[in-house]
């Protein structure tokens, strides 16, 4: 805990232009996040290392797909989002067949809260930023609905402003993928694309929809845009699409930085409760994918190495794990499943650093994502 508090207030006070989230102000100390108590300590060292080349060794018998890796339809029902979405972003708006393709992804949820689908909104474009960036909020944000026990009709109305709140973006996505490197008047053309967006929306969808969609980038200290409203003004969906939105964007690779680990957001998002986000909708999304968030990689301290499923209502340090790797630095071919909320002497004592996750990625590819510019 101790360890914890330390890194978090180093962070702190750094500058706010290294702050990956834009319009961000610095964290007062007295509003260290309450939830720091549910952490478990970081542990300062690899507690197990692996050898360089070639560090996980495949059980006698071969290697067989996994099971949680996506299957084809996952995959074909994702690519088809992505390319729903990159035909919006042209100006035509189709609405009974993104209203079709919608329900069925609202369907994947009220059926399996926890599906693969989680997994894939991992996946991303280097080419098309924008479009990846909106399939995968579309994605958390139906997951996210459906944690918070919405009712089907309202799932779908809060996937189409996901879908949509974005679509003001055309145009100005080059600007976007420049980083820091922005002048004043590509910030004020990014400020503005939410009315842009609410503007495409009104003759197609509900006003409903329009004016959600004009709040997503509001933020509870009134500094967000395009009006500068405060949390108290802005309406409940615009604020929990604003928490996928910012999660995603951080765990999305971009041309001017590495992605964030999941874990890595999830703590940059809880330092910015009250102040970008809602305190209660923070909490909420943090009981939907937990402390450590659904494809987030840890060392349990049994010295296996497991992949996160899914959160445990009520214990957001304890998930739903599949293990990967065995203490043995053996690929655990079942993928056996383990909730941490129902182990009392099973934990995750520690996070990969970003290096670790990319051996993992590279043996096993469990999220099952994909870099949708080589389908």
């Amino acid at each position: 805990m101790v360890r914890l508090i330390q890194i978090i207030k180093k962070n702190l006070k750094k500058s706010a232009s290294s702050d990956p989230l834009e319009g961000s102000v610095l964290l007062p100390e007295t509003a260290l996040p309450r939830l720091e108590a549910e952490y478990r300590p970081l542990v300062p060292s690899d507690p197990y290392p692996l050898p360089k080349d070639n560090p996980y060794r495949r059980k006698e018998g071969g290697f067989s797909e996994p099971s949680y890796v996506s299957g084809e339809k996952l995959k074909a029902l994702y690519l088809e989002l992505h390319a729903s979405v990159q035909f919006a972003l042209t100006g035509i708006i189709h609405r009974e067949k993104i209203e079709d393709l919608i329900g069925r992804i609202v369907d994947m949820f009220i059926n399996e809260p926890y599906n693969d689908l989680l997994l894939l909104a991992y996946s991303f474009s280097r080419q098309h930023y924008l479009s990846a960036h909106i399939a995968n909020d579309v994605i958390l944000t139906t997951g996210f609905a459906r944690s918070l026990g919405f009712s089907r009709e309202d799932m779908c109305d809060i996937a189409l402003c996901a879908f949509t709140h974005d679509l003001g973006m055309v145009g100005s996505e080059g600007a976007s993928q420049k980083g820091q490197q922005l002048s004043s008047d590509d910030i004020n053309d990014i400020k503005q694309h939410p009315s842009r967006a609410a503007e495409i929306v009104r003759p197609v969808f509900s006003e409903k929809i329009a004016s959600v969609v004009l709040d997503v980038h509001e933020r509870e200290n009134g500094q967000g845009y395009p009006r500068g409203i405060p949390g108290v003004r802005i309406h409940l969906w615009a604020k929990i699409i604003a928490v996928c939105d910012a999660f995603e964007a951080l765990v999305h690779p971009r041309v001017f930085r590495a992605s964030y680990s999941p874990y890595e957001a999830i703590k940059i998002i809880i330092k910015k409760k009250d102040i970008l986000f809602d305190d209660v909708v923070v909490r909420r999304f943090i009981d939907f994918l937990s402390i450590y968030p659904v494809g987030a990689f840890g060392y349990l301290n049994s010295g296996e190495i497991a992949m996160v499923l899914g959160s445990s209502p009520g214990f957001p340090t304890r998930p739903k794990v599949r293990v990967l790797v065995n203490e043995n630095r053996e690929i655990e071919e079942q993928g056996r499943v383990i909730d941490l909320a129902e182990k009392d002497f099973v934990y995750i004592a520690s996070v990969l650093e970003p290096e670790k996750e990319k051996e993992i990625l590279h043996f096993l590819n469990p999220r099952g994502q994909m870099n949708v510019d080589e389908v």
